[in-house]
C-alpha cells in the first residue's frame, strides 16, 4: 500500500471515531466499533482509533497529519464526567501506540493541526478561562478564546498563543517556507 492510501485511511480513521455510533464503515469488511487503543491492521497498512466523542456534529472540530516517518498526530476533543468537551492533541506511532495525549486540562477544543519542515505540530483552537499545555499557562475570559501552540514531537508545548479576547481558530496550514496561515472568527488580542 502507498503512503497516499495510509495518510487517505488515518484520515478516514480519525474522522470517522467521530460518528461512532453510527452504522458507517472504516472499510468494506470492518464496521466502525470504539476501541479501547488504536489497532494496527495485521499488513501495517491501516491503523484505526475509534474514540466517541458525543458530540454528532463535531466533524468540523477534529484533523490530523501524518509526519515524515508515518506517526498520526490528531487535534480534537474528548468528553469527560460532565457534558464538557476538553482539548485532546494526540500522537499515534507506526505501531498504533498512543505516544502522548496533551491539552485534557483544558476545556475546549482543539481543531486542526499542521506540521513544519522542522518537525514541529502546530495546533489550533479554542479554549475557556484557563490554557494548560505542560508548564505552559495562560488565563483567558469568560468566553471562547483562540489558541495556536507548537509542539514538538515529544509533546512538549514550544510556544503558545492564547488568545483574551472573543474567538476560535479552526484551521492552521504551514508551507515548505514555515510561513503559517490560521483561520478562524473573533477579535484581536494575543497574550
Amino acid at each position: 500500500m502507498h503512503k497516499s492510501d495510509l495518510e487517505v485511511k488515518c484520515l478516514l480513521s480519525a474522522l470517522f471515531f467521530l460518528f461512532a455510533g453510527l452504522p458507517l464503515l472504516f472499510s468494506q469488511e470492518q464496521a466502525l466499533q470504539a476501541t479501547d487503543s488504536p489497532k494496527v491492521g495485521a499488513d501495517s497498512s491501516e491503523l484505526v482509533y475509534v474514540r466517541p466523542t458525543g458530540r454528532i456534529s463535531s466533524n468540523h472540530f477534529s484533523d490530523l497529519v501524518l509526519d515524515r516517518e508515518g506517526n498520526a498526530y490528531i487535534a480534537s476533543f474528548a468528553k469527560k464526567s460532565r457534558s464538557d468537551d476538553y482539548v485532546s492533541i494526540t500522537k499515534i506511532n507506526t505501531h498504533g501506540v498512543v505516544e502522548w495525549d496533551v491539552g485534557n486540562e483544558t476545556l475546549g477544543r482543539a481543531t486542526a493541526v499542521s506540521i513544519d519542515t522542522a518537525g514541529r505540530i502546530w495546533v489550533v483552537g479554542f479554549y475557556y478561562q484557563t490554557l494548560k499545555f505542560g508548564s505552559k499557562l495562560a488565563m483567558g475570559g469568560q468566553h471562547q478564546n483562540t489558541f495556536v501552540a507548537v509542539f514538538d514531537s515529544s509533546g512538549n508545548c514550544q510556544r503558545m498563543f492564547a488568545g483574551i479576547a472573543p474567538g476560535a481558530a479552526y484551521g492552521v496550514h504551514v508551507n515548505n517556507r514555515n510561513e503559517v496561515l490560521v483561520h478562524g472568527v473573533g477579535r484581536t488580542g494575543y497574550e
